[in-house]
């Protein structure tokens, strides 16, 4: 007889369902074994016949046991059900949101986001039935026209609303691009780089090779790149910004072979002194960038909204297969996000932000003045700054004491696909998303972390 001990947490019936078939794919019933009667199961438990009865039910359904008039309920033959042993799998989880202090060089401020504005603007956007009810491939009109207009005032781009392509995320938009890129397209990567970039292309069955970002540009013929993937007005993760003279001869190589450069705008928002560095596109003469952009960092990610602007060849193969495609932005969302920009809040917002954000930055740049231990690499720009330990650690040494201590921190060699260039650690010290306090906290226990290490 079965002897099971029930829980508060669910049915008694689930229960007992679960122990039964339990039982059964573990092998400890056998095939064709005759199951307790209904009552004299129920009163063995100590439950209802009811509770037994639907236990018994679901476990028919799934084909688990089987039942003959007037004799009972048996266990139905699943011997291939038993030999199936499930595989262990092992599955890298992001467990960076885990940590009390994150460094992490991708995170925003979420204590920061224009609730007032926003909800206005989402507020006022219910009302709009009629562009809510529209709908475009490209992303509403609206919107891209709203875009068009930042990209000539900010980036000093200027392009057609109808080469603008909105959608919802950087996956999205590359799916957009493997379909009207010739399919033997060879992708290259800067080193070091966007890692989720390569896992992407990997994922896609595409061509890829490794560009060092201070490699000459004569190498990528060598290589045969067919579209160069870059950050130009500030690399990632180095922070680098892209001099005048290589962003031209990239663009005589694209015209020269036919090819394109894929331009990632990264924090081109955040930059702290002088004027916004104009983006490549804006030299962009005979047409051959494709510019990606986001506000994932400048309003915030949950948004999901990213938009592509492309050139015009790419464009007539886009407009053959669109059809297969829907911008996957909610209307409501690209209405409001429309208002935002075209009443200026957007401007406001990213005023405030850059005023926040440069804050932090020198807030956590004091805990390094003249110290000869440390080194900052900072190009006042973006969200992060890179931060040299000249002592003989390594930046996974560093990296787990300091998970120990509950704080996520990395490396910069995380990011190169082969060895990296340098001699003394550098670690990534990404100031967005903590309040004064916190980075006080954490950047303290890195630097006592550090002599730790240094003196073991």
């Amino acid at each position: 007889m079965f002897s099971i001990n029930f829980n508060d947490k669910s049915d008694l019936f689930v229960q007992l369902y679960e122990y039964i078939k339990g039982e059964i794919i573990s092998g400890n019933i056998s095939k064709d074994s005759l199951l307790p009667s209904k009552r004299n199961l129920a009163n063995h438990l100590g439950v209802s016949v009811n509770t037994v009865v639907k236990a018994y039910e679901n476990l028919m359904d799934e084909g688990y046991i089987y039942a003959k008039p007037r004799v009972g309920y048996f266990v139905s033959p699943v011997e291939n059900i038993l030999n199936i042993k499930p595989e262990k799998i092992e599955i890298e989880v992001d467990k960076k949101n885990e940590f009390k202090y994150n460094f992490d060089l991708n995170k925003n401020s979420d204590f920061a986001f224009p609730n007032t504005n926003f909800k206005k603007v989402l507020n006022e956007s219910l009302f709009e039935s009629e562009k809510l009810s529209k709908r475009d491939d490209k992303g509403l009109y609206i919107l891209r026209n709203s875009i068009k207009n930042y990209l000539k005032s900010a980036r000093n781009v200027e392009v057609s609303e109808d080469s603008i392509i909105i959608s919802s995320g950087m996956e999205y938009l590359f799916q957009i691009l493997f379909y009207i890129l010739p399919k033997d397209t060879v992708f290259g990567l800067e080193n070091p780089g966007y890692q989720e970039i390569k896992n992407l292309l990997k994922m896609n069955n595409k061509k890829y090779i490794f560009q060092n970002i201070d490699e000459s540009v004569a190498t990528l013929e060598n290589k045969k790149i067919d579209a160069l993937l870059i950050t130009p007005s500030h690399q990632f993760p180095t922070g680098k910004i892209m001099p005048i003279g290589r962003r031209i001869e990239l663009l005589n190589y694209a015209q020269k072979n036919n090819g394109y450069i894929v331009e990632d705008d990264y924090d081109s928002e955040f930059k702290y002194y002088g004027r916004p560095i104009p983006a490549l596109k804006s030299l962009d003469v005979p047409d051959r960038v494709i510019y990606i952009s986001n506000f994932s960092k400048s309003i915030s990610p949950t948004l999901r909204v990213s938009f592509m602007v492309l050139p015009k060849d790419l464009l007539e193969k886009y407009e053959k297969i669109k059809p297969f495609y829907n911008c996957p932005v909610p209307n409501i969302i690209q209405v409001s996000l429309s208002k935002f920009i075209d009443e200026g809040y957007f401007e406001k917002h990213l005023n405030r932000m850059r005023r926040i954000y440069d804050e932090k930055r020198k807030f956590a740049l004091l805990f390094f003045e003249n110290e000869n231990l440390y080194r900052v690499i900072d190009k006042k720009a973006g969200l992060h700054f890179i931060l040299e330990i000249k002592a003989n650690i390594t930046e996974k040494e560093l990296e787990k004491k300091m998970a120990e201590k509950n704080i996520f921190i990395r490396g910069l060699g995380n990011y190169y696909e082969e060895k990296a260039d340098y001699i003394y650690p550098r670690m990534i010290i990404g100031y967005g998303n903590m309040e004064n306090n916190d980075l006080k906290d954490a950047i303290n226990i890195l630097k006592t972390t550090v002599d730790s290490l240094i003196n073991k």
